[in-house]
């Protein structure tokens, strides 16, 4: 396993990890505004907040997130293309992330209130299920994005919004419980 405790910046320099990573502090990994990609290819847990700028670089999660420990917070201010392989655990400071295209194929679960804000300028693809103690908020600040939904969201009693359009790949369910959560779509709902 890789123990982190400090940040990491390249420029424009790719950062990869091919084993288990676990943060023991907030950290930020920063590839600069260029092409530098992050890759982690084994689970990366520890409850401390990970913050991560690819510029016009690619991030892979090709394993899990949080499996051994949920993180604390995910924070993703950049990247062209966002993958998500495998399962998502994240605590109380939720997820917040910025890219071009994201595509999620691993269950996302937050807890503790742990909202997930995401603003995609070209495609979001929720193919795995989003199960949430907190909001979720899709909002493409370009007015470009897009989102394919082919798995069930669920979050307790909070809000879920879509402001751009959405196209159904599957039969979905979106549940909010019993309580005041709104579901909302400011654009087409197809499919």
């Amino acid at each position: 396993t890789t123990n982190i405790n400090a940040d990491i910046t390249t420029s424009d320099d790719n950062v990869s990890f091919n084993e288990a990573v676990v943060l023991l502090s907030d950290v930020l990994i920063d590839t600069a505004t260029g092409i530098g990609n992050i890759t982690f290819n084994a689970d990366i847990y520890g409850d401390y907040k990970l913050t991560l700028a690819a510029g016009t670089g690619n991030i892979d999660f090709n394993s899990t997130v949080g499996a051994g420990a949920a993180l604390s917070g995910l924070v993703i201010t950049s990247a062209a293309n966002l993958d998500f392989e495998d399962a998502v655990n994240v605590d109380d400071q939720g997820i917040d992330i910025t890219a071009n295209t994201i595509d999620l194929r691993g269950e996302i679960t937050t807890s503790n209130s742990g909202a997930v804000t995401i603003d995609n300028r070209d495609l979001l693809a929720i193919y795995a299920k989003l199960n949430l103690d907190g909001s979720f908020t899709q909002d493409s600040s370009a007015g470009t994005g897009t989102t394919d939904i082919k798995a069930d969201i669920t979050t307790t009693n909070d809000n879920v919004f879509f402001d751009d359009a959405v196209m159904l790949k599957s039969d979905v369910s979106i549940d909010t419980d019993t309580g005041i959560g709104n579901i909302t779509f400011d654009s087409n709902v197809y499919g």
